[in-house]
Order: C-alpha cells, then sequence, then structure tokens
C-alpha cells in the first residue's frame, strides 16, 4: 500500500474584501464577565483581615465596574465604525445602483438595530440614573457624558465613580431581577426578530421563523446543543444560520442563576457593574450584527487572510483524448491563524504547515476511495465557521 497526502487549508471563494478592522483587538478586550468579577473578587479578599478586606473589596470593585464602562464603551466605538462606514457609503452615487441599493437597503437594517438598542439601553440608564443619584452622583463633576437618546447612533453616558462614597449602603436593588431578566429576553426576542427579517432562507426568499426560548440550560455545552435543535429546522443559510445562534448565545442567560444574584445584598458598585455588563452585551451584540452585515456587502469581511493562492481543481485520471474541465480560482487563506479540521477514518497522521493542514492517509485496495471531513475558520466575530470538504481518489492497480 502507499501513502495519499492531502494538503487541506481554509479558503474563502467569493468576492469579499478584507478591511483592516479593530474587530480583533475587541475580542481580545472580550466582556468581563459579571459572575466571573465576583469570583475573582472572592479570590483577591482570601487571606485579609476585615478592615484590609473591606478597602480592596472597594478598590476592587469600582476597578471592575470602571473597566466594564470602559469595554462597553469599546464596543460601542467599534459598531460605529461600520455604522459611519455604511452612512457614508449610502452616499457614493459613483457604485453601482443595484450594489448602492442593497447597501441602502443594509444600512436600513443596520439604522433597525441601532434603534433597538437604544431603547433598550435607555431603560438600563434609567436604572443607572435612579441609582446613582442615591449614591449622590453630581453632574458636573461625575458625568464624563451624557446619555443623549436622540444621538444618532445611540450614545450611552459615562461615569467618573471614584468620587462616590463607596460605602454607601442600599437596602434594595434598584433593577428588580425578574424585571431585568424580562429586559434582557425581550431584547433577544426582538434582535433576533431583526436578524431573521434581514436575513433569507437558503433560496434567497425573505426568513419568517419564530425565535426559540430558552430560559434553563445546565452549563454551556447543554446550552449549545437546545441553540442547535432548535434552529436546525430553520433553513437558513449555512453563514447566517451560525452567526445566528452565535447571536443567540451570546443573549442568553439562565434564569435561575441569573436570578439567584438578587437574593444577595446589594453594593451600589456591583449594581452599577451589574447594569453596565447588561449594556456592554447588547453592544457587542450591536457590533458583531454590523460587522456581519457590512460583509455580506462588500464594506468589510469577516474573515483575516493574509494571502492568496491560486487552486486548480479537476480530475485526477483522464484517458488520452478525452475532454476534461479545470475549475481555476483565487482563494485566500491565513498562515498565522490555523484552521480547524477534522477527517474521517484512515487518518495515518496530521500535520500543520504555514496555514495548511496536510493530511496522510494509507490508501486501501479498492478502484476508488473518497476522503472527507470539515475545515473551518474563525471570523471577525468568533464564530467558528465549518465547511465540508472532500476528495475522491482513483485508484490505479
Amino acid at each position: 500500500m502507499k501513502d495519499a497526502t492531502l494538503v487541506i487549508s481554509a479558503f474563502i471563494i467569493d468576492n469579499r474584501a478584507d478591511l483592516v478592522s479593530l474587530q480583533k483587538i475587541n475580542l481580545m478586550k472580550s466582556t468581563v464577565s459579571f459572575f466571573a468579577g465576583i469570583s475573582l473578587l472572592t479570590i483577591l479578599l482570601t487571606g485579609c483581615g476585615n478592615s484590609s478586606k473591606e478597602k480592596l473589596q472597594t478598590k476592587a470593585d469600582i476597578y471592575l465596574a470602571e473597566a466594564a464602562q470602559s469595554t462597553a464603551m469599546d464596543h460601542l466605538n467599534a459598531g460605529n465604525q461600520h455604522y459611519y462606514a455604511f452612512q457614508e457609503t449610502t452616499m457614493d452615487r459613483s457604485l453601482d445602483p443595484v450594489r448602492l441599493k442593497r447597501i441602502s437597503e443594509s444600512f436600513k437594517a443596520i439604522k433597525d438595530v441601532d434603534k433597538l438598542c437604544e431603547e433598550t439601553i435607555r431603560e438600563l440608564e434609567k436604572y443607572k440614573q435612579t441609582l446613582l443619584k442615591q449614591v449622590g452622583i453630581n453632574a458636573s463633576r461625575d458625568i464624563k457624558r451624557a446619555y443623549m437618546p436622540s444621538n444618532e447612533p445611540l450614545t450611552p453616558a459615562t461615569y467618573s465613580l471614584g468620587n462616590l462614597n463607596p460605602n454607601k449602603k442600599l437596602a434594595h436593588w434598584v433593577a428588580d431581577g425578574d424585571a431585568l431578566f424580562a429586559l434582557r429576553q425581550r431584547f433577544r426576542k426582538k434582535a433576533m426578530q431583526l436578524f431573521m427579517k434581514h436575513s433569507a432562507d437558503i433560496s434567497g426568499n425573505s426568513l419568517n421563523a419564530t425565535v426559540p426560548v430558552i430560559e434553563s440550560f445546565r452549563d454551556e455545552q447543554d446550552l449549545q446543543q437546545q441553540i442547535d435543535r432548535a434552529f436546525q429546522p430553520m433553513n437558513i443559510r449555512y453563514d447566517d444560520v451560525e452567526f445566528a445562534k452565535h447571536l443567540y448565545k451570546h443573549l442568553s442567560d439562565d434564569k435561575s442563576t441569573y436570578l439567584s444574584y438578587f437574593k444577595m445584598t446589594p453594593s451600589w458598585i456591583t449594581q452599577f457593574q451589574l447594569l453596565t455588563v447588561c449594556e456592554t452585551e447588547i453592544l457587542a451584540f450591536r457590533r458583531d450584527y454590523f460587522s456581519f452585515i457590512s460583509s455580506t456587502v462588500n464594506l468589510s469581511s469577516e474573515y483575516n487572510f493574509n494571502q492568496l493562492v491560486t487552486v486548480v481543481e479537476g480530475p485526477n485520471t483522464a484517458t488520452a483524448g478525452s475532454t476534461i474541465k479545470l475549475k481555476v480560482f483565487v482563494a485566500g487563506h491565513n498562515n498565522y491563524r490555523l484552521p480547524i479540521l477534522t477527517s474521517g477514518a484512515g487518518v495515518q497522521k496530521t500535520v500543520t504547515e504555514n496555514g495548511y493542514d496536510v493530511i496522510t492517509y494509507t490508501v486501501p485496495n479498492a478502484s476508488e476511495v473518497t476522503y472527507a471531513g470539515n475545515v473551518g475558520v474563525y471570523s471577525k466575530s468568533g464564530v467558528l465557521q465549518l465547511f465540508p470538504w472532500s476528495k475522491t481518489i482513483t485508484i490505479v492497480k
């Protein structure tokens, strides 16, 4: 038996342009989980005396709240880049009329999402304002940027928290747990409905699908399995359905776990941080959605590729005098970020070289053999897109 070696890489086979973006940086600065922050705080406080604990807790709480606020602004600014790019392009009369029409329609979709995000953040800002009034906010001193509901795109407020009384105690949550959870669920439903409205099925027709309702899950794996089952019958285009599942997962919370936190006695800093994290999740959704829509009209690409290569596909065997067809195209790949590869049985070894996965098989004693699997790349939004591959080899004896 002889060995057959296949070279597999992650290719993009359409005409989407690759645009330098801050998305990679922003993903590296991913939202600090509220509950992870509390766990970190618990670790920091271990071994400290009571007085030291209180001081360190105050500093850590303020730091986490300020960090969440800074991350929210990062997501806001990243989304605004796409917003302004669309806004500018819709006024470019040098573009092909058909493409300009599609860009204008996509900008309407972006404005719909921006409006939904603004409406939801408006509710969260009301909670914040009520909270900060109770701890003595000074508008001229402590508000860096005021919330302006009439702004387009939206602009949440930013606050300087260091001057506020860190020891101010509150008897109750300004945001009731059930109300806040319901707010987040409503946003998820409306956000996904907008995605469905502006997406299409595999035939290109407008998609009218019911948004699934998932409120309870054991862990992340259980949530993913429920999402996969819920979205499987929707008949959405492959790229769209994977991105839809990514968005839905990002906006999902387990209700019992979420509400159990509201049984704790709240500090005002902790409440502020929770409200800010809620805003951050909305702004991250907005950023990812805008990036995805931009990629569909070639204003940007959801993928990063640093090399272009020519690819030729054709038969591996032919007879003299016969006519054959070769498929020739240019493809992009990234030799810094490795593709994710799966393959079937019979693999002897797999080696990664310059962004390619080189798979070695042992050729069986047969007339022909087909090797198959999936190869995937991560988009700028962090979505793993899997593409099936296969190769049939005629075995000459």
